[in-house]
């Protein structure tokens, strides 16, 4: 029997059209939370000219909406490559059920939030990508994606997206 593991999405990996098409069997994908971290536009990228979502570690009472990808141990040289980079963190989750489990996650070197450019065209082509891409949720994970995702020391809830 091959073993299953599981990978956290909070930015790209919450996009289902981007990890079907990493060529691997999706097993299921759970929404749930990663708490004491803090998902924050604050990557910038030289290559893309745009700053990226990423995590940071953070307060206990911080926390990050997100989903478990449940995929074959064989298939996580395809999520790797699809976030290459990255450092590979292990982390505990819980589900909106209260059930917890156990999933790795992928967190990019740190940068100031300050970076996001607000008058950026491909800025807000990236956000409205990342928006677009949580209307496959419910809608209580949608809302709290904008309550924890911040722009600098505000969330996107509080900046009205």
């Amino acid at each position: 029997m091959e073993k299953k593991i599981k990978v956290f999405g909070y930015g790209n990996l919450l996009n289902p059209e981007l990890y079907n098409n990493l060529g691997c069997e999706i097993l299921s994908v759970t929404e749930c939370m990663l708490f004491t971290f803090l998902r924050v536009f604050n990557f910038y990228d030289k290559d893309k000219k745009l700053t990226l979502l990423n995590i940071d570690k953070s307060d206990l009472d911080k926390l990050v909406w997100g989903v478990a990808i449940e995929i074959y141990q064989k298939d996580l040289p395809k999520f790797v490559n699809c976030e290459s980079g990255d450092e590979i963190v292990m982390a505990d989750f819980e589900t909106a059920g209260g059930d917890r489990l156990r999933a790795m996650l992928f967190r990019a070197e740190h940068f100031e939030a300050d970076d996001f450019d607000f008058k950026s065209i491909k800025q807000k082509e990236y956000l409205d990508e990342i928006l677009n891409s949580i209307k496959v949720y419910s809608k209580e994970f949608q809302v709290n994606f904008r309550k924890t995702t911040y722009i600098g020391d505000k969330t996107l809830f509080e900046l009205g997206y």
